[in-house]
């Protein structure tokens, strides 16, 4: 009996320190440093957009940097594209849901035509 006691002593120690351990983490507040960007914050822009050309009927398929509020037409027009454009010509070209982040920090616009 005196066995059974010291198990059921032992058990119940470890229990507890147990669900103890479990409410540690709880207790302390979580890390916020370094995680948060204020809202409203903006990239620099020299108002150069960086646009890629591909598909078929372009004659001159790669990156463009152009000045921001070239046309659709203007660039399709650089790239040799010799099709029907699926833009508006006249329309400027926008970073919209286009633009892509990419490694070097620099937002690129890609077109596939």
């Amino acid at each position: 009996m005196r066995a059974g006691l010291v198990k059921f002593i032992a058990g119940a120690a470890a229990l507890i320190l147990a669900g103890g351990a479990a409410l540690l983490p709880v207790l302390v507040p979580p890390r916020t440093d370094g995680l948060a960007v204020p809202a409203g914050q903006t990239a620099p822009f020299d108002g150069t957009l960086y646009v890629s050309v591909q598909g078929e009927g372009v004659a001159f398929p790669g990156s463009y940097a152009v000045p921001y509020g070239t046309t659709y037409g203007e660039l399709f027009a650089l790239a040799g594209f010799a099709g029907e454009s699926p833009y508006p010509p006249e329309a400027p070209v926008r970073m919209g849901q286009d633009a892509v982040l990419g490694r070097d920090g620099i937002w690129r616009v890609y077109i596939v035509v």
